[in-house]
C-alpha cells in the first residue's frame, strides 16, 4: 500500500497527511487524487429533503414487513409442525432453522454479484422493487396451503428477497444523500422505520381482536388437540395489503446515476460484474479493517439476527409467555429502537461507526442478562422480559444503522453495493450456522435439562458471539474523521500511526521548510510539481472545523 504522502503531493493547498514526506511518487498521488475524485462525482451533490424522505419510506415499509413476518411465520410453523405433522417442539425448531439457514446461503452466495450488476447498470432503485414485489408475492401464498414444508419453502423465498432488497438499498444512500447530511439522514430514516415495526404489532393486536389469538407454543411435550390458528392466516394477507400501501412514496424518489451512454450492456455487464465480485473479495481480503469487520460482523450480526428472528420462540418457549404477551414486550422495545435509530446520528459523527458498534453489542448483551432474569422468574414475574426488550430494541435501532454507515465508509462509493453484498455474506454465513446451532441447543438438550436450560444455553452462546465481535472491532483502525474530511477509500497511509487524522491542507510554509533540506524553494517545489490540489466540497469544510474539535476529544 503506497504511503499517505505518496497519495498527495507537494502541492500547497493539497491534502497531505501529517507526517510530511519529500519521497512522495507523483504518478501515485495524481492517481489517488483521480480517484477520489471520480468516487466523490458519483455521489448526489446536493440535498433534497424531499426526496429524502421519499426515499426513507422504503425503511418504514421494510422494518414493517420484517417486524409481521417475525410475529407471524416462526409461531404459524410451531403450529404447522407439531399441529398437522405431530412433531416435538424441538424438531419443529430445527426444521425451521434449516430452511432459514438454506435461504441464507443463497444470499450469501448471490448478494456480491447482484450488487455487483446494480453497481454497473445503475438500477438499484429497479432492484429494490423487483425484490419487494417477490417477498410479498411469496408471503400472500405463504398461508394458502397448511403444510409446514410449504410455508417454509415461500418463507425461504422472501427471506432471500427481502434481505437482496434490503443490500440494494442500503446501497442508494451515496445516489440519494449528500456527504455532509448522510448521517443525519441515515439516522432520521432508521429511526422512523421502527414506526413500521410499530404498525406491524398494531396490526398484530388488532388482527387478534377481530379473528382471535393463535396459541402459542411453550411445551416441549406433544401439543393437545384444542389448538387454534386465530386469525393468524389472515394477518399475512392484512400486512402484505397494507405494505402495498406504505411503500407507494418510494417509487416517487429519485437517485443520482449515471448517463445511460455510460452503462454497459447486458452482457457485458454480467462478465464486468463476475470480474468485479473476484477484484472486491480479493480488495476485502488483503485490507485489515475490511477483513476485521467482515469478521466482526459475522460475529455480531449472528447474535443479533438469531435472537430477533427467534424472539417469539424465546419469550413463549423460554420465558413462557402467551402469544398476546408477547406482542406487547415486542411493543415495549420499539419506542426504545425509534430513539436510539434517531439519535445514532450524533454518535455516529463524534465517536465513529467503531466505537458505536463495540457500544451496541454492550448494550444487547446487557439485555440478555435481563432475558436470563426472565427465563426464572427472578423476582417473581416476567418485569425482566421487558427490560430486556428495551435494551435489545435500543442496539437493534443502533446496530443496522452503525453497519451500513461503516461498510460506507470503508468502501469505494462505486463498489458500494458490492463490498455491501459481501457485508451480507458475512452477516448471512453466521445466519445459516446460528440457527442451526441455536436450535440444536435447544433440540439436544431440551428433553435434558428443559426448556429453560437448554434456551439458557444458547442464550449464553449468543453472548459469546457478542464478546468475540467487540475484540475483533476493538482492533479495526477507523477511517471516520479521514471520511468527514472530504476522502473516499482507500485511504493511504491509514494503517501508519496517526493515519487514521484528515490529511490537512499544506501551506507555502510547509513546503519552505521541507525544501530547506533539499535546496529548492518553495516556489520552486511548487512551479515543478504536477499534481492538482484537491479541494474539500464546501459542505465539507463547513463541517470540519467541528470535526477537528471532536477529534481532540477523542
Amino acid at each position: 500500500m503506497s504511503s499517505s504522502s505518496e497519495a498527495a503531493g507537494d502541492v500547497p493547498g493539497s491534502i497531505v497527511p501529517d507526517e510530511s514526506s519529500t519521497t512522495a511518487s507523483s504518478s501515485e498521488g495524481k492517481l489517488d487524487v483521480a480517484t477520489n475524485e471520480k468516487e466523490l462525482a458519483r455521489e448526489a451533490e446536493r440535498f433534497d429533503a424531499f426526496n429524502s424522505i421519499l426515499w426513507m419510506v422504503y425503511d418504514g415499509s421494510d422494518t414493517f414487513w420484517n417486524m409481521s413476518q417475525i410475529l407471524s411465520v416462526t409461531p404459524y410453523a410451531m403450529l404447522l409442525g407439531t399441529y398437522y405433522r405431530g412433531l416435538t417442539y424441538g424438531r419443529t425448531f430445527t426444521y425451521i432453522a434449516i430452511y432459514a439457514a438454506v435461504s441464507n446461503f443463497f444470499i450469501a452466495i448471490s448478494a456480491p454479484f447482484l450488487g455487483a450488476i446494480s453497481d454497473l447498470l445503475d438500477k438499484r432503485k429497479h432492484a429494490v422493487l423487483a425484490c419487494a414485489a417477490t417477498y410479498v408475492i411469496f408471503m400472500v401464498l405463504l398461508p394458502v396451503y397448511m403444510d409446514l414444508f410449504w410455508a417454509l419453502a415461500c418463507w425461504l423465498v422472501c427471506n432471500l428477497a427481502y434481505q437482496l432488497g434490503r443490500n440494494f438499498y442500503d446501497s442508494q444512500i451515496p445516489y440519494v444523500t449528500t456527504a455532509s447530511t448522510r448521517h443525519v439522514t441515515q439516522a432520521i430514516g432508521g429511526g422512523l422505520s421502527f414506526f413500521g415495526a410499530l404498525l406491524g404489532v398494531g396490526l398484530c393486536i388488532l388482527t387478534k381482536i377481530f379473528w382471535g389469538p393463535w396459541t402459542a407454543i411453550s411445551s416441549n411435550r406433544p401439543v393437545p388437540q384444542d389448538l387454534n390458528f386465530g386469525g393468524i392466516r389472515q394477518f399475512f394477507w392484512l400486512a402484505m395489503g397494507l405494505f402495498c400501501v406504505i411503500v407507494i412514496p418510494y417509487l416517487f424518489h429519485n437517485e443520482k446515476s449515471l448517463e445511460a451512454s455510460k452503462r454497459p450492456n447486458v452482457v457485458k455487464c454480467l462478465k464486468e460484474s463476475g470480474i468485479n465480485t473476484v477484484k472486491t473479495l480479493k480488495e476485502i481480503v488483503s485490507q485489515r479493517n475490511s477483513l476485521l469487520f467482515t469478521i466482526g460482523w459475522y460475529l455480531m450480526s449472528d447474535a443479533a439476527g438469531a435472537g430477533q428472528s427467534f424472539t417469539p420462540l424465546l419469550l413463549q418457549g423460554a420465558a413462557g409467555m402467551t402469544s398476546s404477551e408477547t406482542d406487547y414486550v415486542t411493543l415495549v422495545g420499539i419506542p426504545a429502537s425509534i430513539i436510539s435509530g434517531l439519535l445514532v446520528g450524533i454518535p455516529l459523527k463524534y465517536l465513529g461507526a467503531r466505537v458505536c458498534l463495540i457500544l451496541t453489542a454492550i448494550i444487547d448483551m446487557i439485555g440478555e442478562v435481563f432475558f436470563i432474569l426472565a427465563i426464572y422468574r427472578v423476582g417473581g414475574s416476567k418485569w425482566s422480559a421487558y427490560l430486556a426488550a428495551v435494551f435489545a430494541g435500543f442496539a437493534l435501532g443502533f446496530l443496522w444503522i452503525v453497519g451500513r454507515q461503516f461498510i460506507i465508509e470503508l468502501s469505494p462509493p462505486s463498489k458500494l453495493a458490492s463490498w455491501g453484498g459481501f457485508q451480507r455474506i458475512s452477516g448471512r454465513v453466521g445466519s445459516i450456522f446460528s440457527p442451526l446451532i441455536f436450535s440444536g441447543i435447544v433440540d439436544g438438550l431440551s428433553n435434558k435439562i428443559g426448556l429453560q436450560g437448554s434456551y439458557l444455553i444458547a442464550v449464553l452462546y449468543r453472548m459469546g458471539l457478542y464478546t468475540l465481535g467487540i475484540i475483533i472491532v476493538f482492533f479495526i483502525v477507523d477511517p471516520h474523521w479521514r471520511y468527514l474530511a472530504g476522502e473516499r477509500a482507500p485511504y493511504p497511509g491509514l494503517y501508519k500511526r496517526g493515519g487514521w487524522r484528515p490529511r490537512k491542507k499544506k501551506t507555502k510554509e510547509d513546503d519552505d521548510v521541507v525544501a530547506m533540506s533539499s535546496g529548492t524553494s518553495g516556489d520552486e517545489m511548487v512551479a515543478h510539481t504536477e499534481e492538482p490540489p484537491v479541494s474539500l466540497s464546501p459542505s465539507v469544510e463547513a463541517s470540519s472545523g467541528g470535526d477537528e474539535a471532536a477529534q481532540e476529544d477523542v
